[in-house]
């Protein structure tokens, strides 16, 4: 009975690769995670969750920490981008945020998970997001 149950936990995660940025000079997530939480809800239900064509990137840039004069500032860039064998493919707002969020809690300086042609990037940094992939700042 335990065997069956490992390969069903197996089967469910097949296809899910997860890797967290470790460079240890990287910015990190701010300590306020509850905040972090409900800006990826948010912005996956404006921006990054919905209807994408195969090869479509949705990308968000927005300033986390660092508003006063004696704190560094930090943004955050999230990122979907949907790669399956379908021409077509859609993403609720709540997987979208699951999965970013994932990233935000479980990897100190940010993170990129890849699950049935969807990938899913989440990355503090401590510049702003003019030469990332969606351009300026949102």
């Amino acid at each position: 009975m335990k065997l069956a149950g490992i390969a069903l936990i197996a089967a469910a995660f097949s296809g899910v690769r997860a890797d967290c940025k470790t460079d240890d000079s990287a910015a990190s997530w701010p300590l306020n995670v509850e905040y972090l939480e409900e800006l990826v809800a948010r912005l996956c239900m404006y921006r990054l969750g919905g209807g994408f064509d195969k090869g479509d990137i949705k990308f968000a840039c927005e300033p986390i920490a660092g508003k006063t004069k004696l704190e560094r500032m930090t943004w955050a860039i999230f990122q979907v981008t949907y790669n399956g064998d379908d021409p077509y493919g859609r993403v609720s707002p709540a997987e979208c945020s699951t999965m970013l969020t994932r990233e935000v809690t479980g990897c100190e300086h940010g993170g990129h998970t890849s699950l049935r042609g969807w990938e899913y990037r989440a990355m503090p940094q401590h510049t702003d997001c003019s030469n990332e992939v969606g351009g300026t700042p949102s």
